[in-house]
């Protein structure tokens, strides 16, 4: 295996998406075997409150397989991964020489770089069934599935998770420690949800900042600043529009390691599922707080109409871009998996 040559490439991996923008992979020749690389993640770039059953920390990992896997192939570097999650090591698995076995993909660097997420407005329009039916290709490949419901249809069910993820402080207070509402803030360039990123003005991003203060939360909370805070959210999806749900079987108890296993494989179709729509000219904007809320999940399943044997693994909304984004920062990276400025 050209071990080298593949952590050559890290800085293109990078650009791979994670939860909040926390980057959480580790990319490091394996101890055990020097013709191998281990994929593990840092346990202060989870979401341990958000996040504890670690959903969105393996699909962002399975992203980051699918990311590898792409630039690899196209740096013609044939490689496989195989998983083996350990969750007390922060182990996920291994990357491996895979022969002549070539890892079948339609996309490239270039789609990979190109790639990103857009949280300002959308043009007006749903999703065209051949682009429709392309991503649901991909997720079938995985025994996955793509649903489809309108944006506005959304509306109340993503005010009423907004509510309940500024209700939890909990939850709060991890967000707040990702949140880059000023250009002052030593991780801007780096990691973290800037305000930029968030299609926020400055000034937007100041007030929320003085919310979400500690003091300024504890005092408002009891006074209703999480229906405040949440009712931001309405004029999202209030328009002509699409959203998707990538769901798949809902199979092994959520966090045991078979789930994780799945988790990892859900990601790769996730990150596919993006390339594609981002090949066709289409934005995502991740909604993964409808899923995180008990009770907004249990409402979307029951929108989507999906079986008990279904679970919703990733929500976005998918559109035309009304103007180009800006793009969130990344870390960089030494050849020894150590983050960088």
């Amino acid at each position: 295996m050209q071990v080298d040559a593949v952590l050559a490439l890290k800085p293109e991996f990078a650009r791979s998406p994670s939860a909040h923008n926390t980057q959480p992979w580790v990319l490091t020749r394996d101890p055990d075997d020097p013709n191998s690389l281990l994929l593990s993640w840092q346990e202060d770039r989870t979401l341990p409150v958000a996040d504890p059953a670690m959903r969105d920390n393996f699909l962002g990992l399975g992203a980051y397989v699918e990311t590898v896997l792409t630039v690899t192939a196209e740096a013609d570097i044939t490689l496989r991964f195989e998983p083996d999650i350990d969750v007390l090591r922060r182990c996920a698995g291994r990357f491996s020489d895979a022969g002549d076995a070539r890892h079948q993909t339609p996309f490239t660097s270039a789609d990979i770089a190109s790639r990103g997420c857009s949280r300002i407005k959308y043009e007006e329009g749903c999703i065209a069934p051949d682009d429709l039916a392309a991503v649901d290709q991909h997720a079938r490949q995985a025994r996955g599935s793509i649903a489809h419901i309108s944006s506005r249809t959304l509306i109340t069910t993503l005010v009423d998770a907004d509510r309940h993820m500024w209700r939890d402080a909990a939850v709060t207070a991890e967000l707040r420690s990702w949140l880059r509402l000023s250009k002052r803030h030593p991780n801007y360039h780096r990691d973290g949800l800037t305000y930029e990123a968030l299609a926020m003005a400055a000034s937007e991003a100041a007030a929320l900042k003085v919310m979400a203060s500690p003091p300024v939360y504890a005092t408002l909370r009891p006074l209703g600043l999480p229906s405040l805070l949440a009712s931001f959210s309405k004029p999202l999806l209030d328009y002509d529009g699409s959203v998707l749900v990538l769901m798949g079987p809902a199979g092994p108890p959520v966090g045991s390691v078979e789930a994780h296993e799945l988790e990892l494989r859900m990601g790769q179709v996730l990150m596919r599922t993006w390339l594609e729509l981002n090949a066709r000219g289409l934005s995502v904007h991740p909604l993964s707080q409808i899923i995180d809320a008990p009770d907004t999940y249990a409402a979307l399943h029951g929108l989507i109409e999906a079986g008990d044997d279904d679970r919703l693994f990733a929500i976005f909304r998918v559109g035309r871009s009304q103007g180009p984004p800006v793009r969130s920062s990344r870390i960089a990276e030494t050849t020894s998996g150590s983050p960088i400025a």
